[in-house]
């Protein structure tokens, strides 16, 4: 029997925010698994703020997506069909062909990006495009490594409910620290507390953001993890300790502007 996929594809590149016409679905026909090659089906794939980058239609660090073709992104999903020795149908395996349901591919090329076996009964496999995949380490390694985070300090998170930030809040609080999130609704912020987030902050509903981070950490923040800008950034700014350190992993909240924005007041 034939298989078909549906896939997501940009249709154009937006100005601005991105709006439905902005994508189109295409449904293409799945080539037989040949040697050397795997037949898989995505059970899950994730939707990351650098993938707005690539729909500008300009080179950056990486290509941007092609007109017309199924987007890429991270993907889980199971092999179906193998002609490749190491790689078995049933075997669950990560990929950066997300937005499509199913694909065939070499695994050489596969290699080359992202491939990866997982193992859906250590977490739910899902997990491995979260906490236990590309957000979880960019959390780690930018609170460790970059922020050279010290147990017991002051951390200040932005975008503090996400992917990367929920888990940067929880390694945090987890080594010690008091640590402060930046939400953009109750709903979240009440879910930040109840994670051990000691003070969290809707940001949407706040006159003034540095007036309430000072009577959060009256003492300031040691680290600052930043995945916004704007004007938590230069919140953020105001109320750092002297040598404080900023992780600089996102800066989203611009990510959707036609023209730069101009940088911090302060």
């Amino acid at each position: 029997m034939t298989l078909t996929t549906r896939n997501v594809c940009l249709k154009s590149y937006p100005k601005g925010t991105p709006t439905a016409e902005d994508f189109m679905m295409t449904t293409t026909e799945v080539a037989d698994a040949q040697d050397g090659e795997i037949t898989v089906r995505n059970h899950y794939m994730s939707v990351d703020p650098y993938m707005r980058g690539r729909m500008s239609g300009i080179k950056t660090y990486i290509a941007p997506f092609e007109l017309g073709q199924p987007m890429e992104g991270g993907a889980v999903g199971e092999i179906i069909q193998s002609g490749h020795p190491d790689y078995k149908v049933g075997d669950w395996v990560m990929t950066m062909l997300g937005w499509r349901e199913v694909f065939t591919a070499p695994v050489e090329k596969l290699q080359a990006v992202m491939l990866q076996k997982i193992d859906p009964s250590i977490i739910p496999a899902q997990s491995f495009l979260g906490v236990g995949g590309m957000p979880g380490l960019t959390a780690y390694a930018g609170l460790y490594k970059v922020a050279e985070f010290r147990p017991g300090e002051t951390v200040l998170v932005s975008g503090a409910a996400g992917a990367v930030g929920s888990v940067v809040c929880q390694l945090a609080k987890a080594d010690g620290a008091k640590v402060v999130g930046l939400a953009g609704s109750d709903e979240k912020c009440k879910w930040l507390e109840s994670h051990g987030v000691d003070t969290a902050i809707n940001y949407k509903t706040t006159e003034n953001l540095t007036k309430a981070l000072q009577k959060a950490a009256p003492e300031g923040f040691d680290v600052y993890f930043e995945n916004v800008g704007g004007e938590m950034l230069e919140a953020a700014l105001n109320t750092m300790k002297m040598f404080g350190r900023i992780a600089a992993c996102g800066m989203i909240s611009q990510y959707n502007n036609e023209s730069p924005a101009p940088g911090p007041n302060n």
